[in-house]
C-alpha cells in the first residue's frame, strides 16, 4: 500500500538568468552596528533623564498641567487622553 495516494513530486523549474548567492556585506553590518549604538545612546539618554525627574518629583518639584503628564509607576512619560465627552 505503500505510495497509494501520494501526490507526485513538484517539477522543479530553473530561475532565468545567471545565480548569485545572497550575501551579508561588512556595509550592512556597520550600518546596523551604527544603529545599535544611536539606541543605545537614546536609551541610556532617557534614562537619566527619567531618573533627574524622579529625584525633582522627590524634592517637591510641581509638574505642570498639560497633555503630558510623569507616570510614576510605568516610570515613562504618557500623554492624557481625552474622554468620550471631550472631557479630560
Amino acid at each position: 500500500m505503500s505510495g497509494v495516494g501520494r501526490k507526485p513530486p513538484a517539477k522543479v523549474r530553473s530561475i532565468q538568468g545567471p545565480y548569485a548567492q545572497d550575501r551579508i556585506t561588512r556595509a550592512d553590518l556597520v550600518e546596523i552596528s551604527k544603529l545599535q549604538a544611536d539606541a543605545w545612546s537614546a536609551e541610556q539618554l532617557a534614562h537619566e533623564a527619567v531618573l533627574n525627574i524622579e529625584v525633582r518629583l522627590r524634592q517637591g518639584a510641581a509638574l505642570e498641567d498639560g497633555d503630558l503628564y510623569f507616570d510614576q509607576d510605568l516610570r515613562m512619560v504618557r500623554s492624557r487622553k481625552q474622554a468620550a465627552g471631550g472631557e479630560k
